[in-house]
């Protein structure tokens, strides 16, 4: 049987404590918090934490939800360090302030059904654990799974600015502590 004894991967964003968006990230990192993602299984942020205006939400200048966007992101930035498939990722429309540009992820949900997800899928042999909570101005997003889940490997992100606008964002894996590869993650463009 596969036991759940070591934290794969984990990150972390900062925010301002003491405004009303806060609320929303609290409220998106406590229903994550506890989702166990099977072998193969893909983990949708909006099936834990959406839709967006749902209980423990609040409005924050222009509308319900706002700030849920950071916890996806945490959780993007959480997968990616882990080695696993980003099945959906979409940019936002101007650089988040919160991580380098090109690794931010969006989420929405509207009235009519209709939402943007994050998605990524389990591709250990382990299942994953996710522990999620705000502690003082930081969301901490970790994963929890087997020791033998990544095989060794350990990831690493950057990113390179492109103009203005634009960032080139790249994953790095290693082995014994040797780039092994350098994996093109995304080209994004932000239009503010």
């Amino acid at each position: 049987m596969a036991v759940i004894d070591t934290k794969v991967s984990s990150f972390v964003t900062e925010f301002d404590p003491y405004i009303t968006r806060a609320t929303n990230l609290r409220t998106g990192l406590a229903y994550i918090d506890g989702a166990i993602i099977m072998p193969g299984e893909v983990f949708s942020f909006y099936n834990y934490a959406g839709p967006y205006n749902k209980r423990g939400y609040v409005f924050y200048h222009e509308f319900v939800g706002n700030g849920v966007c950071q916890i996806a992101t945490t959780v993007y930035n959480a997968a990616l360090l882990g080695g696993l498939e980003i099945v959906k990722r979409y940019p936002h429309k101007a650089k988040s302030v919160y991580v380098p540009g090109g690794l931010d992820a969006t989420v929405a949900s509207y009235s009519n059904g209709w939402h943007v997800d994050m998605q990524f899928r389990n591709t250990y042999d382990y299942p994953i654990y996710v522990s999620a909570y705000a502690e003082g101005n930081r969301a901490h997003v970790d994963f929890w799974s087997n020791s033998d889940a990544k095989k060794g490997k350990t990831y690493a992100t950057s990113s390179v600015q492109i103009g203005d606008r634009g960032y080139t964002s790249y994953l790095h894996v290693y082995q014994n502590g040797v780039q092994i590869e350098k994996r093109k993650i995304a080209t994004t463009w932000y239009s503010e």
